[in-house]
């Protein structure tokens, strides 16, 4: 491979991680707001509630909760479906909440909260904007240096043509 082009990679390396956290935000943030256009909304029945523990720190060792919810469905049929999703908020059989379906797909629901429908575009774009940070500081402290250091090491150190 090209020294030149080996370097012009490495340099730009820090920026590949943030870049693609905020393309992962954008995609999921697209399919979610897509979802919503196209889903109808409804009334769904907590049928079941599915409860287990969870060893994760993120929920510090709590009861997390997933809800199987009853809804008629486009074709006028009920049916039911689980948002596929655990919650640290405790569902109760016989509670209703609105609910988002995709009207072509049986079992593709969500509830119409923050947390189900943007909270995994606005975290991966929150690692997006903290990886950036650290890495536009290497950038411009460490690796921009360096390449101005080696452009004016070529530039002195290039012979001088004193026949005229």
């Amino acid at each position: 491979m090209n020294p030149d082009l080996r370097r012009w990679a490495a340099q730009r390396l820090v920026f590949v991680f943030p870049v693609l956290c905020f393309v992962a935000s954008l995609g999921y943030f697209a399919e979610s707001l897509l979802f919503q256009l196209e889903a109808e909304k409804t009334e769904g029945v907590v049928v079941r509630v599915y409860e287990w523990d969870n060893d994760s720190s993120i929920f510090g060792g709590a009861k997390v909760y997933g809800p199987v919810f009853r809804y008629q469905w486009s074709d006028g049929n009920p049916t039911e479906a689980s948002t596929g999703q655990s919650f640290t908020h405790r569902f109760q059989e016989g509670e209703r909440y609105p609910i988002l379906f995709d009207p072509t797909a049986k079992g593709d629901v969500r509830l119409t909260w923050f947390e189900q429908l943007f909270a995994l575009p606005a975290a991966l774009l929150a690692i997006a904007l903290a990886t950036l940070l650290p890495a536009w500081l290497l950038w411009v402290f460490v690796i921009r240096p360096r390449i101005k250091r080696e452009q004016e090491r070529i530039l002195f150190a290039a012979p001088v043509n004193t026949s005229g």
